[in-house]
């Protein structure tokens, strides 16, 4: 059986993280690159911030975009007008095909540091 590969995008401020899972959740390969909130670097910067990770985190797995099944993207800004619409562009660049589920930093950071879309995390700049 072929196995199932997804990633997990987080796009913060200070950068971004990408980590490439299989069906087993077994890290296959991680990578990381500059900032990726727009409201700070703008949208260009931030999309090839991402982009660039997106496509390390492949090649260090000797995969595909193609081969992705799914993934899973938080990052900082998502006020904007056309958020959504600029996510699911840039990751199509790298991923055609790929099932999106999009948030942001800060639900990320809650999911992680409570396992669980509730409760409270405190940031500080």
């Amino acid at each position: 059986m072929t196995p199932t590969y997804v990633l997990g995008i987080d796009g913060g401020g200070s950068n971004v993280r990408v980590v490439l899972t299989d069906d087993h959740l077994t890290i296959r390969a991680q990578s990381q690159s500059g900032s990726a909130n727009p409201n700070v670097v703008g949208w260009g910067a931030a999309g090839q911030a991402i982009r660039e990770a997106m496509r390390e985190t492949l090649a260090s797995a000797n995969l595909s975009g193609e081969q992705i099944a799914g993934v899973g993207i938080g990052i900082a800004g998502t006020s904007q007008p056309d958020f959504k619409a600029w996510v699911q562009q840039m990751v199509a660049d790298v991923i055609p095909g790929a099932q999106l589920a999009i948030s942001s930093d800060f639900e990320i950071a809650l999911v992680g540091a409570h396992g669980r879309r509730l409760g409270v995390t405190l940031a500080e700049d």
